[in-house]
C-alpha cells in the first residue's frame, strides 16, 4: 500500500507515519511525505497512491485547493 502524508508540520507527519507503520503495518518506504499541497500535487501526478492523508490548513496550497486539483486531474485516490 502506497500512502502520501501531507502536512506543513514535520512533527505531525512523523506521528502519522509512525502510526501507519506500527498500527497498520505499512512499510516506511511506502509512505511519502509533502509539506504543502503544491509539493504533494507534484508527487500525486507522478506516483499512484492508495491513500492520501492531508491537512486542510497549510501554506502555499491548502488541503482544499489540493483536493480540487487532484480531482481535476481525474485522480480518484481516497483522501
Amino acid at each position: 500500500m502506497k500512502v502520501l502524508v501531507v502536512d506543513d508540520t514535520g512533527a505531525q507527519r512523523f506521528i502519522i507515519k509512525r502510526l501507519l507503520q506500527q498500527d497498520c503495518g505499512i512499510a516506511g518506504s511506502d509512505i511519502d511525505e509533502a509539506e504543502n499541497g503544491e509539493k504533494a500535487l507534484e508527487k500525486v501526478v507522478s506516483t499512484v497512491y492508495n491513500l492520501i492523508i492531508v491537512d486542510w490548513n497549510m501554506p502555499v496550497m491548502d488541503g482544499f485547493e489540493f483536493l480540487k486539483e487532484v480531482r481535476k486531474n481525474k485522480i480518484n485516490t481516497p483522501i
